[in-house]
């Protein structure tokens, strides 16, 4: 039996809410909508794909037979770089963990833009796990 990831293609959700740093690797000012939101490089379905090719389905899952959809929250600095991540929901059996490395692996993205300037935006990502 062959063992398939499955991810979401709709848009991906962006929260609607503010917070201020708690560490100085994280921007002080963080935006929940922008007039240009963050986005992955070569669009959505080079984002998929780059989820796909580097997911591990864990090992755990597997033989559990855990699915369901892990949601991971995290910040696009200014640089476009990715950080303060967050597992909003996490289904178990190191499924939330797995999405965080995969996260982590990234390329920058392209930072979002209010009023012309870069800034730093929340983005809320849902990934979805099927065996």
């Amino acid at each position: 039996m062959k063992k398939i990831i499955f991810l979401i293609t709709a848009p991906i959700v962006f929260c609607i809410s503010n917070a201020k740093a708690q560490s100085d690797s994280i921007p002080k000012e963080i935006y929940s909508f922008v007039q240009e939101m963050p986005r992955f490089p070569f669009g959505e379905d080079s984002m998929n794909r780059f989820i796909a090719n580097h997911l591990i389905y864990p090992k755990a899952a597997k033989i559990n037979k855990t699915e369901g959809t892990v949601v991971i929250q995290f910040v696009v600095d200014k640089g476009g770089s990715l950080v303060d991540f967050k597992i909003l929901r996490d289904i178990g059996d190191g499924c939330g963990q797995a999405v965080l490395d995969v996260l982590k692996k990234m390329p920058y993205w392209i930072s979002g833009k209010q009023r012309d300037k870069k800034v730093a935006v929340f983005v809320t990502l849902p990934v979805v796990f099927t065996l």
